[in-house]
Order: C-alpha cells, then sequence, then structure tokens
C-alpha cells in the first residue's frame, strides 16, 4: 500500500493553461457559451478523457444542464469561432428524416 502525495487528484479532471483562461476567446463567451463548454467537459471526462471528438450532447443535454433551447445554437458557434470546439458529427433534428 504506498503512500499517496497531498497534491494527488482523484478522478477525471480537465485542465486549462492559464493562457487559455486569460485568452480573449474565453473572456469573449456569454454565459451559454460557458455553459455549453462545461456541458462538453463533464461529457469528456464521463468518458475518462478517451472519446475527444466522439462526445454525443444533445439539445435536450445542454437544456438539462441550464443552457435555454434558443441559445444552443449560437452558443455552440461562438465556441467553433474560438477556436475551443470542433464540430466532429453534425446532428439533426428528431424527424429530419421526414422532412
Amino acid at each position: 500500500m504506498g503512500r499517496r502525495k497531498a497534491s494527488s487528484i482523484e478522478g477525471p479532471i480537465v485542465a486549462h493553461r492559464l493562457e487559455l483562461m486569460e485568452s480573449d476567446s474565453m473572456a469573449s463567451l456569454n454565459m451559454a457559451a460557458r455553459r455549453v463548454l462545461d456541458r462538453l467537459e463533464f461529457e469528456h471526462m464521463h468518458h475518462g478523457g478517451k472519446e475527444n471528438g466522439n462526445l454525443p450532447c444533445t439539445y435536450e443535454d445542454f437544456a438539462r444542464f441550464g443552457v435555454r433551447r434558443q441559445s444552443i445554437p449560437r452558443a455552440i458557434k461562438a465556441l467553433v469561432r474560438a477556436g475551443l470546439v470542433v464540430i466532429t458529427h453534425k446532428g439533426r433534428g428528431g424527424n429530419a428524416e421526414w422532412r
């Protein structure tokens, strides 16, 4: 049984460099975009940090996290513009196949 360092962190984490946290990109995000980013980071941690680029988050997931449905598209676009998020699989509406 080994001793753990006092500064060790248990469980999944998402680390951010100080330069990112102080960047104009982060400062320019509104609350909806920050919540969308947080929700994506939670999803990333739930997948053990191994599914980056394949994190399924639906509008319902974002809405349950406190993001107004009307704000979700703008928030995602702001994150993409800031270079913080890359959309790898575009979703579609629930009845898109019938349109």
